[in-house]
């Protein structure tokens, strides 16, 4: 399992996908603990962390200021996170000004596509999104949600 814990990533982009953490490996189990991603951005899918064909669990960190420039809401996204495939587990997960503005945004704070999931304790707050909008676009047969908390701008 490969764990990245305690780090900062800040203004980072534009890349096309992940500006912080790209993974596109089949079999990867990761963690991510206690991060902070700030401004941070992406011409296409997950604004921070784009993620596909593993488990990856995401716990205790921060998104501010994370943005796609796709604005579409046709499958690409995730001003924030996007995940294909296999396993999400977010916890105590914040978003925050997510999304740069209504014409500059993805679908919404996460996209979570074919994926088992489990969400718990999720904060979003003023996110801009074109499908989602403040939280996740969900594609996905969904085990577990609980504690949103959910702000309009």
């Amino acid at each position: 399992m490969s764990l990245i814990k305690n780090s900062l990533f800040k203004d980072l982009g534009p890349t096309i996908n992940g500006s912080a953490i790209y993974i596109y490996t089949q079999g990867i189990h990761m963690s991510i603990h206690c991060c902070v991603f700030e401004n941070n951005w992406v011409t296409s899918l997950g604004g921070s962390i784009c993620f596909s064909y593993g488990q990856i669990n995401i716990s205790h960190s921060s998104f501010y200021r994370c943005y796609s420039s796709k604005n579409t809401d046709d499958d690409l996204g995730g001003n924030c996170i996007y995940i294909d495939r296999n396993e999400a587990n977010l916890e105590c997960i914040s978003t925050n000004l997510c999304g740069e503005s209504t014409s500059n945004c993805a679908d919404s704070s996460a996209q979570i596509t074919s994926c088992k999931t489990s969400l718990t304790f999720f904060n979003a707050t003023y996110n801009y999104g074109c499908g989602g909008a403040q939280i996740c676009s969900l594609k996905i047969l969904i085990y577990f949600l609980s504690n949103f908390l959910l702000f309009r701008y």
